[in-house]
């Protein structure tokens, strides 16, 4: 998607940012990686295994200012997997999760970057898990359809994206995909079924108008749902 704009674009902190120059705003990552890996000392915070150390009690205080190390690994992490270095990605994104297993960059990411480096048992597991603690999270919702879509599992994908329907039924983009979904599936009257329900509650949507038209000339000429 970016690479027609990279000579532009540089990474500023999670994003990208348009830049009149490159070189200015970029993360050393060399400096990063090695403060990261083999500087900051994570006592109190990680034990020798990676894991969370619980021996140690940390006020509500110290729990905000140690998101810090989090964002820290976070962006090594975007560093390593846009190299390519996907165990090395994921290692890091395990290691901000566990430091702050609520902040969000992590939890959002993590699935994908499972996937990346050819875990998908460990992938729909962690979204799965996340899910659970927030069943109405809209966009664990949709990073897991979209991780059930890549390895071709589209009726999950479609479950997934009717899910986000039935809690954000204004979410355009859900609605669109379930729709694509559907004829992905050769299911032209569910995705009918779809665009009739958004335009019903949305008639000023004439692009979803025109695509409830197309369907139903298609089912008109004979398809139908297998």
């Amino acid at each position: 998607v970016y690479a027609p704009y990279l000579e532009i674009l540089e990474y500023e902190g999670l994003a990208y940012k348009v830049v009149r120059r490159k070189g200015q705003n970029m993360i050393n990552k060399e400096k990063l990686a090695e403060n990261v890996l083999e500087n900051y000392d994570y006592s109190g915070i990680l034990d020798e295994d990676g894991k969370r150390d619980r021996s140690l009690y940390l006020p509500p205080h110290t729990e905000n200012l140690i998101i810090n190390y989090s964002n820290f690994f976070v962006q090594l992490a975007l560093i390593q997997h846009r190299d390519s270095l996907y165990a090395e990605a994921v290692k890091s994104l395990e290691a901000a999760h566990e430091i702050t297993p609520s902040y969000s960059p992590p939890i959002e990411l993590l699935g994908w970057y499972y996937l990346d480096a050819g875990d998908t048992t460990r992938a729909f597991g962690f979204y799965e898990e996340m899910i659970e603690r927030t069943p109405d999270s809209v966009s664990l919702r949709y990073r897991l359809a979209g991780a059930y879509e890549r390895v071709g599992r589209f009726d999950d994908a479609l479950e997934q994206l009717e899910h986000i329907l039935s809690i954000d039924y204004d979410n355009r983009d859900a609605a669109m995909a379930a729709v694509g979904m559907s004829l992905r599936l050769n299911m032209p009257g569910k995705a009918r079924q779809i665009l009739a329900t958004w335009t019903l509650s949305h008639p000023e949507d004439l692009g979803a108008k025109q695509s409830l038209e197309d369907i139903d000339r298609q089912l008109q000429g004979g398809t139908t749902d297998p």
